[in-house]
C-alpha cells in the first residue's frame, strides 16, 4: 500500500519537552515520488500559565505574543494529531525523535490525545533524518555533501547541510524553512536505496540476535571510526521493554567488571542510536576479539551486571506536574477514554463529572479547563487555581526531576543575555519578554515568596 512522507518542525516556547509548548508547528506533505501534497504553517498562542525561555525567544524570534489568528494549544493539537496519524504517514523530520516526537507526545497528553498511535497504528510510523545521516556518513556515502566545522570535524546542523548542498532558502528555525530542507535533503539521500532502506528500517527495528555483534552509530562515539562502535547486546530490560542495555567492545580492553560498567550504553526503541549490521573487518579487529574472549570467560559476573541492570526501578518523582504523568502512569486506560470522551462533549459539565475520575485525570481535566475555559471557573475558584498553579512553579517537576522554571528565573536569564551586548532586535525582544513577566506572572510569585 502507498504511503505519504510528512515531514515537520516545531519551534517550542521552552527545550524542556514537558514545560515547554509549540509555538510554531509547519509541515510539509509528499508522496512516495516527492511530490509535494499540501503544507501547512501556523502559530501557537501560549497559554496562560506558560513561560517563555529566552534562549528558545533568541533562536527562533518568535515573541510571547501571537497573531491573532494563533491557534490555542488545544486546536493546535488536534490538528497536529490529525496530521501525523493519517493513515500511512511516515513521519518526521531532522531530530525529531531527539526533540519534536516527545514535544508531540506531552502536547497530545496534556489535551487528552493519544500520545503513541502515530508511531505504529494504521501504517503509522516515526523516522528521523538526523540517525539516518549518521548512517549515510559512517558508510562514507557520496549522496551529499559533507560540511566540515573549524576543527575539520563533519557538521550534522541542518542549516550547515542546506549550506553545502543548497537544499532551501530562508531562516534557519522557521520551522517552514527546517521543512523545506528535511524535504530536499531526504529526496537526495533517497537516491541511494540500499541506504536509505538499511537506515530507516533500523530506526523502527526492536529485535536483535543475543549472539551477534552490531555496529551502534552516536555523534558522541569516536570520528576516527566515523562515530560507529561494535557492541553486543547485554539484555533488555524486564519491566522497561523499550529499554536495552549494550557493551561497546572497540574502545579499550577490558579486564575488569568495573571497565565494563564504562562501556555499557542504554538505548530505548526508537531513539537516535542506530544499530546497523557491522562490517567483517570492525568485527575481526584485535580489540573486539580480546573482549569478546574475556565476556566468555567470566559469563557470571557479566551475567550478575545484565541483572542489576534490567531489573533496576525508577525511583518516582515527588511533585510530579500533572502534564509530566506520561510516562509515570502510562496511556489513558479505556475507563479514562470514555470519560474523556464524555468531557470533551460537553466541558461546561466538567465540575459535574470531575470527581468520579482517577486522581490523573482530575488534575488534568482542572488545568485544562482553567487554561482554555476560565469563564467555567467562578471568579474566586479561578484566582485561586491560577495562584496554585503559578505560585507551585517552584514544585512542579517533570519525570526527568527537573523543576520547572519560575518567573524569577526567566527574567534572570533574559537580563542575562542583555549583560552580553545583544542586538537591538533581541534586546527589544527581552526587554519585551521582561515586562511581560513582571506584569503578569511575578506578582503571584512574590506573593508565594513573602
Amino acid at each position: 500500500m502507498s504511503h505519504s512522507w510528512l515531514f515537520y518542525d516545531v519551534e517550542s516556547s521552552d527545550l524542556n519537552t514537558v514545560f515547554g509548548q509549540i509555538m510554531q508547528y509547519a509541515s510539509i506533505r509528499v508522496d512516495e515520488n516527492w511530490q509535494e501534497i499540501d503544507r501547512t504553517m501556523f502559530y501557537v498562542a501560549l497559554t496562560r500559565d506558560r513561560l517563555l525561555s529566552p534562549e528558545a525567544m533568541m533562536v527562533h524570534q518568535i515573541p510571547h505574543h501571537q497573531q491573532v489568528s494563533a491557534y490555542t494549544e488545544y486546536e493546535a493539537a488536534q490538528r497536529i494529531y490529525n496530521e501525523v496519524n493519517t493513515p500511512n504517514t511516515f513521519n518526521g523530520g531532522y531530530n525529531t525523535l531527539g526533540y519534536d516526537d516527545e514535544v508531540l507526545r506531552f502536547t497530545f497528553y496534556r489535551n487528552f490525545l493519544d500520545a503513541y498511535t502515530h508511531g505504529y497504528k494504521n501504517g503509522c510510523q516515526r523516522f528521523d533524518l538526523f540517525p539516518m545521516i549518521l548512517c549515510f556518513y559512517h558508510a562514507a556515502s557520496t549522496a551529499i555533501k559533507w560540511p566540515t566545522r573549524e576543527d575539520r570535524k563533519p557538521s550534522f546542523k541542518l542549516e550547515h547541510l542546506n549550506a553545502a548542498n543548497t537544499l532551501a532558502t530562508g531562516q534557519a528555525h522557521d520551522a517552514l524553512v527546517d521543512v523545506s530542507v528535511c524535504v530536499a535533503l531526504a529526496k537526495q539521500l533517497s537516491q541511494d536505496v540500499a541506504l536509505w532502506e538499511q537506515a530507516l528500517s533500523a530506526i523502527g527495528r526492536r529485535f536483535y540476535s543475543g549472539d551477534q555483534l552490531y555496529t551502534m552509530l552516536d555523534p558522541r562515539f569516536s570520528i576516527d571510526k566515523r562515530f560507529g562502535s561494535v557492541v553486543f547486546k547485554l539484555g533488555e530490560h524486564s519491566v522497561y521493554k523499550n529499554t536495552s542495555y549494550w557493551i561497546r567492545l572497540d574502545v579499550q580492553l577490558i579486564e575488569s567488571i568495573d571497565d565494563l560498567r564504562k562501556l555499557m550504553v542504554k538505548k530505548r526503541a526508537g531513539d537516535t542510536r542506530l544499530v546497523i549490521e557491522s562490517s567483517p573487518e570492525l568485527l575481526n579487529e584485535d580489540l573486539v576479539v580480546k573482549n569478546r574472549v574475556w565476556i566468555e570467560h567470566n559469563m557470571q559476573i557479566v551475567a550478575e551486571y545484565e541483572q542489576s541492570l534490567t531489573t533496576a526501578l525508577y525511583s518516582m518523582v515527588d511533585d510530579l506536574d500533572v502534564d509530566a504523568g506520561l510516562y509515570a502512569h502510562g496511556p489513558f486506560s479505556p475507563n479514562e477514554q470514555k470519560a474523556i470522551v464524555a468531557f470533551k462533549e460537553n466541558p461546561k459539565d466538567w465540575y459535574q463529572m470531575i470527581h468520579a475520575q482517577t486522581p490523573r485525570l482530575q488534575g488534568m481535566m482542572r488545568r485544562f479547563i482553567w487554561r482554555h475555559y476560565p469563564d467555567y471557573f467562578d471568579a474566586k475558584t479561578e484566582m485561586q487555581y491560577f495562584e496554585e498553579t503559578m505560585g507551585l512553579n517552584r514544585y512542579r517537576r517533570d519525570y526527568r526531576n527537573r523543576l520547572h522554571p519560575t518567573p524569577d528565573a526567566i527574567i534572570a536569564r533574559a537580563q542575562a543575555l542583555i549583560e552580553q551586548g545583544p542586538s537591538e532586535d533581541h534586546l527589544h525582544r527581552l526587554n519585551a519578554l521582561i515586562q511581560y513577566v513582571q506584569q503578569h506572572f511575578q506578582v503571584v510569585d512574590d506573593a508565594f515568596c513573602a
